[in-house]
Formats: structure tokens, sequence, C-alpha cells
């Protein structure tokens, strides 16, 4: 992990300045340049993704032709130059402006809303086509059925070209993904010929209590802080059962023990691997806003705190985050850069 952070990132920091010192406009022109040419591509692909499968190119050459129609009128195209005209007198555009700018105005107008349209049209066309799962069967074959063939064709039809990275996104089809009651039923019909009555009576029971999604960041994390600690509560006690190969040949079960409460301290000539023991080892850490907080889930009396209990720890936690987020410095929130910093620096 702290080879990867360190291949992406530098480490943030804070570094000596000599504040006698005169600032070097020219470093900081350069920063200026960079972080606006970084916005402006940012910008630039944020609208050519928007755009896709159409283009900025598309919609000059529209607006284009319809003002070069309002200009010339040629008679093959009578009708829809007054169609263009009557609808610069609809959106109450001023007749006492000149011909070419009410023009220049009405063709704008129009070719935006007609790219508009071919936008919508063109995205939920591929949508629909990539919704086809036909194709998937007929990779291998080499004689393709002529539907296949068909579908390949309107799809690059109705593609645009040279996509960027992230273009096809507003096109691709939404996964299908199940409800959870449906998963749960669908379950259960798989389990008939591998369990018992009763053991199905058991799973049901159990599957009313089953995890349900919110909309509460807090109850979510709570909830999966919960389930991970009555996973470590079973490594405890020892009451997980072993991993058997085709039930019968065992594997080491060895690496459980240091599953949790283990941690990596760095040297200046190697690292020692510590795992606590379960009486030390009673928080967990939630970072929120780039923000470390310790939070206890044992009672004074050693028994797991409730996941309602946990939850409200960590609302409390979101709106201390929330309230320090402007009074924190740059380097308060930035602990975990120190696992960017070369292992032996970081053991001094």
């Amino acid at each position: 992990m702290a080879e990867a952070r360190s291949a992406v990132s530098e480490p943030m920091v804070a570094k000596v300045v000599d504040r006698e010192s005169t600032p070097h406009w020219d470093v900081i022109a350069k920063a200026w340049i960079k972080g606006g040419r970084r916005k402006y591509y940012r910008t630039r692909n944020s609208i050519r993704n928007g755009m896709w499968p159409t283009s900025m190119s598309n919609l000059c050459v529209i607006c284009s032709a319809f003002f070069l129609l309002m200009i010339c009128e040629p008679s093959i195209t009578k009708f829809l130059t007054d169609r263009l005209w009557r609808f610069g007198f609809q959106i109450y555009i001023v007749s006492s402006l000149p011909l070419v700018l009410r023009a220049v105005i009405i063709s704008s107008i129009c070719g935006f809303s007609f790219i508009l349209i071919a936008l919508i049209l063109r995205q939920y066309s591929i949508r629909l086509l990539l919704s086809y799962r036909g194709w998937m069967n007929q990779i291998s074959s080499r004689s393709r059925p002529k539907k296949v063939i068909l579908w390949g064709i309107f799809l690059r039809l109705v593609s645009g070209y040279q996509p960027s990275l992230y273009s096809f996104q507003r096109s691709l089809p939404r996964m299908p993904v199940p409800s959870l009651r449906d998963t749960i039923h669908k379950l259960f019909e798989s389990l008939k010929p591998v369990c018992t009555e009763e053991e199905l009576i058991v799973l049901k029971k159990q599957s009313k209590s089953y995890w349900r999604a919110t909309d509460r960041p807090a109850a979510r994390a709570a909830s999966l802080a919960t389930n991970i600690l009555k996973f470590k509560r079973l490594i405890d006690r020892e009451e997980l059962p072993p991993l058997l190969l085709r039930n019968t040949i065992p594997i080491c079960m060895s690496q459980y023990e240091r599953l949790f409460s283990t941690t990596r301290i760095p040297g200046e000539e190697m690292d020692e691997l510590i795992h606590y023991d379960t009486k030390r080892s009673k928080h967990i850490v939630v970072v929120c806003k780039g923000v470390y907080y310790r939070v206890d889930v044992f009672d004074s009396k050693s028994q797991q705190i409730s996941s309602r209990n946990l939850e409200q720890k960590i609302e409390w936690i979101i709106k201390d985050a929330t309230e320090h987020e402007l009074t924190l410095t740059p380097e308060e929130k930035s602990v975990a850069a120190l696992t960017a910093i070369d292992r032996s620096e970081w053991a001094v």
C-alpha cells in the first residue's frame, strides 16, 4: 500500500520556507498557467463527453447550414426557411435588428435544439442497441447470422467517431441489478435441493433481519463495522469452521489469526509486524474528511456495542468533521500522506 501510494502522489508535508526571501514570480506564473491549462482540458473533455456521439463540429455545421438557408433562401427549401423566419417572430426577436443578426440568432437557437434532440435520440438508440445480448454467443463462430451483422452496422452508424475514454458512459445500458427481495427469493429456490426444511426455516427467519439499503452513510458504516466485528469475534473464539477442500482436505487457517488487530510499524532497517491481543484491541478508526477518529466499539464490560450506538457515534464524527473542515490545516487533514514517505524516514 505504501509503495502504491508513493508511486501515484507525493506526501503533503509542510516545508520550511524562508519568509524573508522574495517570491519567484516566474514559478507562480508557471503554476497558474499549468493549472489553467489543466482546467481547460478538463472542461473541454467534459463538454466533448457530454455532447457525444455528436460534437461541436456537428453543431457548427448545422448552425451554418440554417444560416445559409435563411440568407440565400433557395426555392427548394422555401418551406423550411419560411418556418425558420416564422420561428423568429414566435420567440419575439425584434424585427428592427439587422437581417444577418436575426438570422444568426435564429439559426443558433434552431441548430442547438436540433443537435440536442439528435444527441438524446442517438444516446438512447445506442443504449437500446447495447441491451441486445445475442452477439455474445456468436463471437467464436465464423459464420455470424445476418441479425448480428445488421446489429453491428446500426451500432456503428449511430455511434460517433473518435470517442474518448469516457464518451460511452452516458450511452451504456444500466446494469440489471435485481432487488434485494428477488435476490433472497432466488437464493431460497437454489438452496432447496441442498438444504433440509429445518435449515430453510432458519434461513428465512434470518433473512427478515437482513441488512437493507439506506441513504444514511452513518447507518451503512455502522452496519458494515458491526458485521465485521461479529466475524472477528468468531475468529477470537475459534468458532469459525475451518476451510476444507471438498469437505475433506484441510488448509492452513493461521492467517486468520492476524487478520485483525495487526499493524506494521516502520523501522530504520526492517519493519516490525505487531499483533495486539483482544484485551487491548477494542477500537476502530473512522476517517471523515481526512480526519482520523478513534471509536471504542466495546463498553466497560467488554461487550460489543450495538449497531445503533455505533451509528450515533459515526453521526457525531460526521458533524464534528464538517464543523471543523475549514479550521483544520492541510497538514492535519493529510495524515495519510505519511504512508508515502520512505520507511526509514517515517521510523525516525
